[in-house]
């Protein structure tokens, strides 16, 4: 569809969880709104394939804008339809379930496959909990969450082991005496919080994580001139997105999920300075990482002497949320110049703090053999370190 046509019926306008659709007129129950043009494709690319719609005959539409903003609610006000022609061509067409005010967002029922289950946070009435059927939602055995969105302080996260730690009733941890030191914590996080955090990560970033995919080149292994000359840079497989940007997409869903308010609160950053023994600047860098099955990330030192800050090295606290059906991934790091230090961090409300730089690698993920995709999340924060 031209832009000057779609123009005339919908505009894409920012939402709660990034950008929507809504009605530039009015639209009658029944009404044929328009139809839906885009790329057709018989092989959906992953990073994409939440937006893809079925075309039929094993055929996928990957929608171009508006309609690729077309958001999911269980409370759907439109409806997909998909239209065979005589002459052998199909179109995708958007109907109206119900008449439809102006300035009114358009929402889809898209009732995914239950293999891979993901919360819904439309926050309608009638939410099913899961973005499935109604048939499916009734099969799946985790609740639908209990929040959809994290507190203004961390310290709410906090089991009551962890709330002693923040207001220091407990002995301190030992400090992190330097770069390449670790310290791995569990039992802070409540069990609530461990149950669910993965899920509420899931249902927010799943679409706006991106792959990177850094594999090993083939000059490393075949330029080599001399033996045991090998020169590896940092490869690796994982999903990741930063926080840190005012205007990003994944920066606006953190703001209204309230991640980032969490993460930049004071009881946060109180709680990485008890844990890491030193004084921190008061707003870290942002990140959040996403492991599937296979994914890793090669050894690296995370050294970056081109800037000021990080010459003295920069505190690094990850805290891992699992989804259902993982398995295992270790992170190996150097202790005394070798790769000898393991230990096993896909475990919900673990939380290790670094001292970078230093050599480490992540192993990959390995999950349950079953029909459950199993997902490591990670909330990273990069503390500078005070003089």
């Amino acid at each position: 569809m031209k832009k000057g046509n779609w123009q005339t019926l919908v505009n894409v306008k920012q939402c709660r969880l990034g950008k929507g659709v809504f009605a530039v007129k009015k639209f009658s129950a029944g009404e044929k709104i328009s139809r839906i043009t885009g790329r057709v494709t018989k092989s959906p690319r992953p990073e994409k394939e939440e937006s893809y719609q079925d075309y039929g005959d094993g055929l996928y539409l990957e929608p171009y804008s508006p309609f690729r903003y077309l958001n999911h609610s269980c409370s759907a006000n439109v409806e997909l339809e998909l239209e065979l022609h005589s002459n052998g061509k199909r179109s995708l067409n958007l109907l109206a379930v119900r008449d439809i005010e102006v300035g009114e967002e358009l929402v889809n029922d898209y009732a995914w496959d239950d293999f891979d289950p993901v919360p819904c946070l439309c926050q309608s009435k009638d939410c099913r909990g899961w973005i499935v059927s109604k048939k499916s939602a009734n099969k799946i055995k985790q609740k639908k969450l209990s929040f959809t969105k994290f507190p203004s302080e961390f310290e709410e996260m906090l089991s009551s082991r962890g709330r002693e730690f923040l207001n220091q009733k407990s002995s301190a941890p030992d400090g992190l005496s330097g770069p390449g030191a670790v310290r791995v914590f569990d039992g802070l996080i409540s069990n609530r919080y461990c149950r669910e955090t993965a899920l509420l990560l899931q249902a927010s970033f799943r679409s706006i994580v991106k792959r990177l995919v850094v594999p090993i080149p083939v000059e490393a292994t075949l330029d080599m001139e001399e033996s045991y000359g090998e020169m590896l840079e940092k490869t690796m497989d994982v999903y990741t997105v930063e926080l840190n940007g005012v205007h990003s997409r994944a920066s606006r869903v953190a703001d209204a999920i309230g991640l980032k308010g969490m993460m930049l609160s004071e009881s946060f950053h109180k709680f990485a300075e008890v844990l890491s023994q030193f004084r921190l600047e008061p707003e870290p860098d942002l990140q959040i990482h996403c492991h599937e099955e296979g994914q890793y990330t090669g050894p690296h030192n995370d050294y970056f002497p081109e800037f000021e800050d990080a010459n003295k090295g920069y505190i690094d606290i990850q805290i891992t949320f699992c989804t259902s059906g993982v398995k295992d991934q270790y992170f190996v790091y150097e202790k005394d110049g070798l790769l000898s230090e393991v230990v096993n961090v896909a475990k919900s409300g673990l939380i290790n703090v670094c001292h970078l730089p230093f050599w480490h690698y992540t192993t990959p993920l390995q999950i349950e053999h079953g029909d459950i995709v199993g997902r490591r999340w990670l909330i990273v924060a990069s503390f500078a370190i005070q003089d």
